[in-house]
């Protein structure tokens, strides 16, 4: 076991495969989504079905990361490594956090968010590689996928058309 940390430890260093994000500094412009009676009822009915269908999923691939629901490892005991994975953890809920269900808390719209979470389990680039290595049970698959993309295509169409 003591082996297979120090494998992992590139990975830890390395994070989105050498992805910055604080080299990407983009604005973002909120657009408010105006809360009406008709659009609380859409949100319900798709936070109905995320509940039932697409929240097991993310809660064992994506919630140590993306929700106040962090189970830390063993290592994160370890200063270096703790303060990694907390920056990490930090900057995976500033993007999406899945802690108060749907509609999520995110910097972006829902319609967005949802075409988000579909592209990065189409690419398989969430969870990232680092944590997969420690974490196999995480790895997406294709039926995870499936589920995924009829809960966002269908709920896409009702909010497009609200």
């Amino acid at each position: 076991m003591k082996y297979l940390f120090l494998l992992a430890v590139p990975a830890l260093i390395f994070g989105h495969g050498g992805e910055k994000h604080e080299e990407k500094k983009v604005e973002v412009k909120h657009e408010k989504m105006e809360m009406t009676i008709e659009s609380k009822e859409v949100f319900s009915e798709i936070n109905k079905e995320y509940l039932k269908n697409i929240k097991p999923i993310f809660k064992n691939k994506c919630f140590d990361c993306h929700s106040d629901q962090t189970e830390y490892p063993w290592y994160f005991k370890l200063p270096l490594v703790s303060a990694m994975i907390q920056k990490d953890i930090d900057e995976a809920k500033e993007h999406l956090d899945f802690s108060k269900d749907y509609p999520f808390i995110s910097h972006d719209t829902p319609i967005k968010d949802l075409k988000s979470i579909l592209k990065v389990f189409e690419d398989k680039s969430m969870p990232p590689f680092k944590y997969t290595i420690m974490h196999g049970e995480t790895k997406v698959t294709d039926q995870d996928t499936e589920v995924i993309r009829a809960w966002v295509e269908e709920s896409l169409k009702k909010l497009e058309t609200k």
